[in-house]
């Protein structure tokens, strides 16, 4: 049996300093084509076509096999169109996932075009957590290639979330190679904030910390506030769904004062990821 399911992507309005909301420039909708080609006997193949109106076309084909020692191995290839209609395969990505009730592995190695013509390895993910009722903690490693060739640790994530009282609290610490050796350095956090109301609205409040605010150089070492988010995805009549951003930011003394200003929305179909 094949299905055919025709998504049309999202449009997206931005914000003047008057708050009237204008069309966002050069936004042309992009169609998206989901086809599912396979499945059965634990393997599964969905083909995703997207048609850009101002880029190159693009095919996605995502195998998924649930293997018998309980892992599932998902492999993902990436085909970009050329000048002559042709597709050509850019980027595959094949992830491995073991899950139980109280823990997480999962491994994934990215391969993208090389010089030769061919696919060469450029990325290795690592991640692992554990899981306990409704909170859980993951950590994820990414590894890429160093001037010798070899695959250092370049950038790190630490994953707490937890739901209590109806919300979901995220913290997600973020790490990067920064120094001359190679050692890791706390480079930002983002803490986040979702709630569903009763009417069946998600709001979604971000605080995003960096080692600097905005216009200033780091101080201490210190994570400082750089921006508070405030996202609110709502039904748009039909099985559309009209998602709205807007940001505050602090002043030069870090101090954050007033309401939020919303600088764009898009309206997706079903779902805006």
């Amino acid at each position: 049996m094949i299905a055919i399911l025709v998504l049309f992507a999202f449009q997206d309005y931005t914000y003047d300093a008057n708050g009237r909301k204008t069309l966002a420039p050069n936004q042309n909708p992009d169609q998206v084509e989901e086809r599912l080609v396979e499945e059965g006997g634990g393997r599964k193949v969905t083909e995703r076509t997207i048609r850009r109106t101002d880029g190159q076309p693009e095919k996605v084909r995502i195998e998924e096999r649930k293997n018998a020692d309980g892992t599932v191995t998902t492999e993902t290839s990436v085909y970009r169109g050329d000048l002559n209609g042709r597709f050509n395969l850019a980027e595959k990505r094949v992830s491995e996932r073991r899950q139980t009730a109280t823990q997480v592995e999962e491994t994934t190695v990215v391969q993208r075009g090389s010089f030769n013509g061919g696919l060469e390895v450029v990325e290795k993910r690592e991640r692992s957590g554990t899981i306990s009722g409704k909170a859980s903690q993951e950590e994820v490693k990414t590894f890429r290639k160093d001037g010798n060739g070899s695959f250092r640790e370049a950038a790190r994530q630490s994953i707490e979330r937890r739901e209590e009282n109806g919300k979901v609290i995220e913290q997600v610490a973020e790490y990067q190679a920064a120094t001359v050796d190679g050692r890791l350095q706390l480079s930002g956090q983002k803490v986040s904030n979702a709630e569903k109301r009763p009417d069946g609205t998600v709001v979604t409040q971000v605080a995003i910390y960096g080692m600097a605010q905005p216009g200033r150089v780091g101080e201490g070492g210190e994570l400082k506030l750089r921006e508070q988010q405030l996202i609110e995805q709502r039904s748009g009549g039909g099985q559309t769904v009209v998602e709205s951003f807007s940001i505050r930011r602090p002043d030069l003394d870090g101090k954050v004062s007033g309401g939020f200003t919303k600088v764009s929305e898009r309206t997706c179909q079903k779902a805006c990821n």
